[in-house]
């Protein structure tokens, strides 16, 4: 990982007596570990040896989808893809193993902090369902959400807000309106209003169907 402007300052000002932050990090002492550790490892600091463009130029929401392919890899996903390098000393395993499962918690509980880490949105019964991803890792502990409801002209890009719904439970617009329009549900966290998710739904035959996902 390149060091930051900061710390190469920090060096130069210190005549390079100032320990860096990876001189603290303590290995295993394996060799077929080497030097890899979870303990120091900070996901929204590291950086590649090579600018990469489309890592620089990543968003919130960006940071948020690769949180979520990493997550999605349990304890023994991870167990099961170290065991292919068969190596000869089990304390390698193991090692590699632990670390590689705290460095994706890492990521999930930093990247979804900086997102409403909703997902999964589906209509059941007449209400829109989600789970936050922060919660069900156990990031975060359970919480409640407003939501705001507008009527969506998806020709003319206008929202109309319907300002007497308030729950997850769909307004009783959605029913009176014909098959093909479009509502949206502005969710976010009581208290927190600046993380927001928009979901957009179609209206079906008999059903209604997520065609949009915004997060800010």
């Amino acid at each position: 990982m390149l060091p930051t402007p900061g710390a190469a300052l920090r060096q130069i000002l210190t005549l390079g007596l100032a320990p860096a932050s990876w001189e603290r990090a303590r290995f295993p002492g394996l060799p077929a570990v080497g030097n890899f550790e979870s303990q120091l490892f900070e996901p929204d600091k590291w950086k590649p040896d090579y600018p990469n463009p489309a890592f620089i130029s990543r968003l919130p929401d960006d940071d948020y989808w690769a949180a979520k392919q990493v997550m999605a890899f349990t304890d023994d996903d991870i167990r099961a893809i170290v065991e292919t390098a068969r190596f000869t000393d089990v304390r390698s395993t193991e090692y590699i193993a632990a670390t590689l499962a705290n460095r994706r918690n890492k990521i999930g509980q930093t990247f979804f902090s900086k997102v409403l880490p909703l997902d999964h949105f589906r209509v059941e019964n007449d209400d829109l369902l989600f789970d936050d991803l922060a919660v069900q890792y156990g990031f975060h502990s359970p919480r409640n959400y407003e939501v705001q409801w507008g009527a969506f002209n998806n020709t003319q890009q206008k929202l109309d807000p319907i300002p007497t719904a308030r729950s997850t439970h769909l307004p009783s617009e959605t029913s009176q309106a014909a098959v093909g329009s479009y509502f949206s549900a502005d969710i976010h966290v009581m208290g927190e209003p600046f993380k927001t998710v928009s979901v957009y739904l179609r209206k079906e035959v008999n059903s209604y169907r997520v065609v949009g996902i915004d997060r800010l």
